[in-house]
């Protein structure tokens, strides 16, 4: 999976997976106010989530329901009209 640095727009996020209600938190600090998509992989590159996202201007929290996800590594890709960042979720 390529990763490719967003400009003027979001550059790193967080991940934080909570097993009891089955979602993940996605908190990233944004430049200004624009959507994005979401993105949620298995490792094997086959896509389990695509969710739009509204964003504003500065720090952004995200509660995404993601269902039961068996332990493992998945990808979260968050993309936008400047590019893509991806980074790796691990479920215990």
């Amino acid at each position: 999976v390529g990763q490719q640095e967003m400009q003027n727009s979001t550059t790193d996020f967080s991940l934080y997976y909570n097993l009891s209600n089955e979602t993940f938190d996605v908190n990233f600090y944004a430049n200004g106010n624009e959507k994005l998509n979401l993105q949620l992989f298995d490792i094997t590159g086959r896509v389990l989530l695509q969710q739009p996202l509204a964003v504003t201007e500065g720090f952004n929290k995200h509660h995404i329901p993601a269902g039961k996800l068996s332990s493992g590594i998945y990808l979260v890709r968050l993309m936008t009209e400047h590019g893509a960042v991806t980074k790796k979720l691990i479920v215990h």
